[in-house]
Parts: C-alpha cells; structure tokens; sequence
C-alpha cells in the first residue's frame, strides 16, 4: 500500500506543480491582456494623431484658398468701387431705394444693368406687392442711356 501512497503523493505533487503552472500561466495572461490593451490604446492615440495631422493640413491647405478668394473678392469690390458709376435714378422707375439695392447686388453701371433679365432685376429690387415695377422698360431705357 504503500506503493500506492507513495504514487498517490507524487500524483497529488504532479497536480499542485500543474495548478501552480496555470495559475501562473493565467496571471502570465491576465497581464499580456493588460498590456495589449494598452499597445491598442497607444495605437489608437498615434492614429488619432495621425487624422488629426492630416485634418489640420487640410484645414490649412483650405485656409490658404479661402484668403486667396477673399484676396480676388477684395480686388473685384476695389474695381467695382473706383470704377464710373452711373446714377440709376435717371432710368425711369428706380428710385434711391432700388438703386441702393442694385448697387448692393454690385450693379453700378447702365452696362451692368443692361447685362441683367428683367426676373434678376426683380430678385434684386424686391419689390412689394403694392409696387408696380417694370423692369423690361427699365432695360430698354438703361440700354439708351448707354449710348
């Protein structure tokens, strides 16, 4: 018997050395988990990174246009300002008001009003309902005074 005892104790030796050896294995896992979560968190941070450097540039690179439009819109509004403007009261219909509104919309001239439609007029005059305008008579008359 005890043959068989001393068997058993090496078995009983066996399973306390294996048991030992997965509780380390699974502490071994535990903390390479903990690790890759980490690795995972940096990786993520540097991509992150990396969209944030590629947004930036493109929000520069859509800075630089825009400056550049704004540089071209400020040349266009400085040669529509010293250039010959015409006093639009002259065509028969537009008063001060519409006037006003037409050199809002950046019609100075009897040229630039000429070169409109009779509905774009009315888009830019906005008239009330109570105002009878005539915008196709105003281009004619326009259109004589550019002579």
């Amino acid at each position: 018997m005890s043959g068989n005892k001393s068997v058993a104790e090496t078995v009983i030796l066996q399973l306390k050395t294996n048991a030992d050896e997965a509780k380390q294995v699974a502490q071994d896992l535990k903390t390479t988990k903990h690790e890759l979560e980490q690795l995972k968190q940096k990786l993520a941070d540097q991509n992150q990174a990396q969209r944030s450097d590629a947004t930036a540039e493109q929000l520069k690179q859509d800075l630089m246009a825009a400056r550049s439009e704004l540089e071209e819109l400020k040349q266009q509004l400085k040669q529509k300002q010293t250039k010959k403007k015409d006093d639009l009261t002259k065509v028969n219909g537009i008063g001060p008001v519409f006037a006003r509104r037409l050199n809002e919309a950046g019609i100075f001239t009897f040229v630039d009003l000429v070169a409109l439609s009779a509905d774009d007029v009315r888009k830019i005059v906005v008239a009330k309902d109570w105002q009878k305008i005539e915008p196709e008579k105003w281009l004619i008359q326009a259109q004589s005074l550019t002579d």
